[in-house]
């Protein structure tokens, strides 16, 4: 990436979605931070995401000392439990990236209540289509919502069902980056509003595929 400086510097990403061993943990950003480096010759900052649900697990250094040396590594690692208190704020942050991280903690608070989900699904539902997205970011964002946010069939129809009545009574019906609605939500509302019609259900069987397996989800096609 390049600074504001004009500077030059490596971004090293490491999303850790479960807690696991800590002195692993930290001992791999290390080594890929340190990769990196060799690669490039520049400086490497690692950005380090914790999606965890544990409270206590928070890995922030890598030391290793032998007889005559001694390497320390220390990161200060972003978790996303850290934003549970503050949802309210995620929700009318300007960046489309607080609903990701938003969907990801109500997925967690959510497990095993599909009726709450469904709620909260509307809800973000319902605030990515006041978003200035275009086509392809709202087809993005509609299979992050629906990866992380996941409903058994019936509920899912009920939810965008929901969402088009709504987004129609406070006028969200209009145009929006010359976009209308049946196309700003793309892929799911094409699902809700083509089901029966073969076509509408394989091309929505195939984007579930993809979402959910990617290229070896594709290939399961034809069966």
């Amino acid at each position: 990436v390049h600074l504001l400086s004009g500077d030059e510097r490596v971004l090293h990403a490491e999303a850790q979605a479960q807690a696991c061993d800590e002195a692993e943990f930290s001992r791999r950003v290390y080594v890929y931070n340190y990769r990196a480096h060799d690669q490039f010759n520049l400086p490497v900052e690692s950005l380090v995401i914790l999606g965890d649900d544990s409270p206590t697990w928070r890995p922030t250094t890598h030391v290793e000392r032998h007889d005559y040396s001694e390497t320390t590594f220390t990161f200060r690692p972003a978790k996303l439990l850290d934003w549970a208190e503050r949802k309210d704020e995620l929700r009318e942050h300007e960046n489309p990236m607080a609903l990701f991280i938003l969907a990801h903690l109500e997925s967690m608070r959510t497990r095993g209540d599909d009726e709450e989900r469904a709620r909260v699904k509307l809800d973000l539902l319902l605030r990515l289509a006041k978003r200035k997205l275009d086509s392809d970011e709202v087809r993005t964002w509609n299979r992050y919502l629906g990866w992380l946010l996941r409903l058994p069939p019936e509920l899912e129809t009920r939810v965008r069902a929901e969402a088009m009545t709504l987004t129609k009574e406070t006028e969200m019906e209009k145009t929006v980056d010359g976009m209308t609605w049946p196309n700003f939500i793309s892929f799911p509302e094409r699902v809700g509003r083509q089901q029966g019609r073969l076509e509408g259900r394989l091309e929505g069987l195939e984007a579930l595929l993809e979402a959910k397996f990617q290229q070896e989800g594709v290939a399961l096609m034809p069966e």
